[in-house]
């Protein structure tokens, strides 16, 4: 009866009723794991994207939160010091710049609409409106572009 519930028994009640969550081994203990926290993660538990494809949507996501088209990150601490301000900007303005430049690929290739629904899963975790097979051909187009 022990062993029952310590192999159900990760984290608190309500992380465990909302999400799925595994122990992840890592140096100094085992940590908590939650597998399906963004919509892209439930697709690829639901078995409608693939491990390659999950990769590419993740892929635009970071590209998106180091061009801060995200709200409020917390600062990394480790990240290396610049003590040049216009290197830092700079390099802002390279990511920015980049990723208005794929926001402009896929609008050409895709549609602008496409394009917004694809911003939002991976950004605001909204479901894909249309098909499985659109939401594939669609990753298709976004890992030629990348």
């Amino acid at each position: 009866m022990r062993a029952e519930k310590e192999e159900k028994d990760y984290g608190t009640a309500e992380i465990s009723d909302r999400f799925k969550v595994v122990p992840k081994f890592a140096k100094g203990g085992t940590h908590l794991k939650v597998m399906d926290e963004t919509a892209i993660d439930r697709l690829l538990l639901a078995d409608r994207i693939t491990s390659s494809e999950h990769a590419a949507l993740e892929g635009l996501m970071q590209r998106l939160h180091k061009a801060n088209f995200v709200g409020i990150k917390s600062p990394a601490y480790d990240a290396p010091l610049s003590i040049d301000p216009s290197a830092v900007g700079d390099r802002r303005a390279n990511q920015i710049r980049a990723a208005v430049k794929l926001f402009a690929g896929l609008d050409n290739r895709l549609g602008r609409e496409r394009r917004i629904a694809l911003v939002n899963l991976v950004l605001m975790d909204v479901d894909w409106p249309d098909t499985d097979e659109s939401l594939k051909a669609v990753i298709r187009i976004l890992v030629d572009l990348l």
